[in-house]
């Protein structure tokens, strides 16, 4: 459970690098994850905390 917590992180982290935004991070994740696995929320929570320096 913890190592996909932090996969999912990272590929949250991945897709901000792309330069996308929240909801495109999450459309982008969806699909190898299936559609409950990230949700707008955590996204935006995970780029928040990445931003302030807190990862």
């Amino acid at each position: 459970m913890a190592t996909d917590k932090v996969h999912t992180r990272r590929c949250i982290l991945f897709a901000f690098q792309l330069n996308k935004n929240v909801a495109e991070a999450a459309e982008m994740i969806r699909p190898a994850f299936g559609e409950n696995a990230v949700i707008h929320a955590v996204c935006k929570s995970v780029i928040s905390v990445t931003l302030q320096g807190k990862f």
